[in-house]
């Protein structure tokens, strides 16, 4: 898997190199209230590309965190409910031993003479 992450990088990066070849021409944006200096315009286009992915790893990161909690609640509930599960069956086996009990006769020795 690691192999295919590698070429996937440098396909990325191969394109990037070839976006900023091709692109050589000097651009200013708006922004709001504020207008940038001219640049080139892969400058532009590697700050998109870098802040969408800073996004995607912070949102993947707190999804991941917020799983992370949901699971470790989960678990706490397995346990509790499989510790309730013992303890049923131990009432339920001490409850059929008294009624075993309770069904078997009573023998009755009587004295000899």
């Amino acid at each position: 898997m690691s192999q295919v992450k590698l070429v996937v990088v440098l396909i990325f990066a191969f394109l990037l190199v070839l976006l900023a070849v091709v692109n050589q021409p000097q651009v200013s944006m708006n922004l709001l209230l504020w207008k940038t200096p001219e640049v080139s315009l892969i400058v532009f286009v590697f700050a998109a590309i870098l802040l969408g992915g800073i996004f995607a790893t912070v949102l993947g990161v707190v999804t991941q965190l917020k799983f992370k909690k949901d699971l470790t609640t989960k678990e706490k509930e397995v346990k509790e409910l499989e510790e309730r599960i013992v303890k049923l069956q131990l009432a339920a086996g001490k409850t059929e031993e008294v009624k075993k009990e309770e069904k078997k006769p009573s023998v009755e020795i009587e004295p000899q003479e």
